[in-house]
């Protein structure tokens, strides 16, 4: 027995990984190793192609895996991930992690208690409408960046304070627009805000950093300097043929869908053509790549999440991705109903989503007003190391010590 396989010795348990290519994913690895090294006891194995690697992965147990040549290091790791099974023992319990994820709990190795045969995923953070375009090439990302920028441009004419390059003006209507959403979303809050602003004439005192003019409606802070204008969306919804809902003020097109967020059905369609797999929930809430528990009840499941993602690599109607097959297999298994992850084991954090936000106070985080005590693993799937992130710098302060 080598000295690398004498890892399998020490558990029946092991955290996976895979990464290749460029050295920013594999100093991604470093920083996301550390963070397990110090919070878990449970042994990592990293797979790779050593041979595509800008820089050398520092790490004791790595298996080193040729990839096709005509791959580029996206798909090559996509290739390793889907079949990393085909690498390690049988008989043990493994839990796939994304290089991009950070072990920061205190009860990280529990997540091994969670194992539901066949295979166990968690909840991606948005449905399948919204990851469609980012799956598939139907042109759907191209037509609603055209629409935003159409808003864009017809709304600055009324948004006075837009055109502001005061980095304080610009952080401060940042976190209006917060704190809008959150009380847009909280009924509660809507009711309770909505009365006091109906008895304010013609200053309405959100709180005590932003105040708002009905008269001529601005939004201020607390120096009296213009913020951010509030916007006819009545009138931006009539312009583009939307419908415009006054009680929640939210606009949405004709199929009753946010036009905030780019959803379209095609992913559903390309399963059904490509593979002849049936997708009957159009607003699935499909699984998220980044976690998974997988033993040797999973190999049947992963075999198959392997070849439909060879296929679509070299459909040019598809792009490099494995969550689009991840939910055909899925529903070929006839797993839709399969119990997730609950969000600990897997915490997405989303930028994107103006409802994310954390609380220094009590160690909590917020999320789509929902209050989560400090989950066991957080991943950042985007701005990772960013500086400029509060969130990320939270992190780093908060737990530094950790990762």
């Amino acid at each position: 027995m080598s000295e690398k396989d004498s890892i399998y010795q020490t558990s029946d348990k092991f955290y996976v990984f895979v990464v290749c290519g460029v050295k920013v994913h594999i100093d991604t690895l470093h920083h996301s190793l550390k963070s397990f090294k110090k919070n878990t006891k449970l042994p990592q194995i990293v797979i790779t192609d050593s041979s595509r690697n800008e820089i050398a992965i520092q790490h004791e147990y790595v298996i080193d895996i040729k990839t096709p040549k005509h791959f580029d290091h996206h798909q090559a790791s996509i290739f390793l991930k889907t079949s990393l099974h085909r690498y390690l023992p049988k008989g043990k319990m493994y839990v796939y992690m994304d290089s991009d994820i950070l072990a920061i709990g205190k009860n990280c190795d529990a997540i091994f208690e969670e194992y539901i045969p066949p295979i166990r995923f968690g909840a991606d953070h948005c449905i399948m409408p919204a990851f469609s375009p980012a799956a598939v090439h139907c042109g759907c990302q191209e037509s609603y960046d055209k629409l935003m920028q159409s808003i864009k441009d017809y709304v600055v004419q009324f948004d006075y304070c837009k055109t502001t390059n005061d980095e304080k003006i610009l952080k401060q209507r940042d976190i209006l627009k917060r704190r809008l959403l959150f009380i847009m979303g909280n009924k509660k809050e809507f009711l309770k805000t909505g009365i006091r602003a109906f008895f304010s004439w013609p200053i309405f005192q959100l709180d005590k950093d932003y105040k708002f003019n009905r008269k001529n409606k601005i939004w201020y802070n607390t120096d009296d300097q213009p913020i951010m204008t509030q916007v006819n969306w009545k009138k931006v919804s009539k312009k583009f043929g939307f419908r415009y809902n006054i009680f929640s003020n939210t606009i949405k097109d004709k199929k009753g869908r946010s036009i905030w967020i780019n959803q379209c059905d095609h992913l559903q369609a390309y399963i059904d053509n490509k593979f002849d797999i049936k997708v009957k929930n159009a607003n699935w809430q499909h699984w998220n790549g980044g976690v998974f528990l997988f033993g040797d009840t999973s190999h049947s499941f992963l075999d198959t999440w392997y070849e439909l993602t060879m296929e679509i690599f070299n459909d040019p109607l598809w792009k490099t991705r494995d969550q689009g097959t991840l939910i055909a297999t899925a529903w070929k298994y006839n797993l839709q109903n399969h119990p997730t992850l609950n969000e600990k084991w897997n915490y997405i954090c989303d930028d994107n989503n103006k409802l994310f936000g954390y609380r220094e106070a009590d160690g909590a985080i917020t999320k789509n007003q929902k209050k989560y005590s400090f989950p066991d693993f957080v991943h950042i799937y985007h701005r990772y190391g960013d500086n400029t992130w509060d969130f990320w710098n939270w992190i780093n302060q908060e737990f530094k010590d950790k990762c």
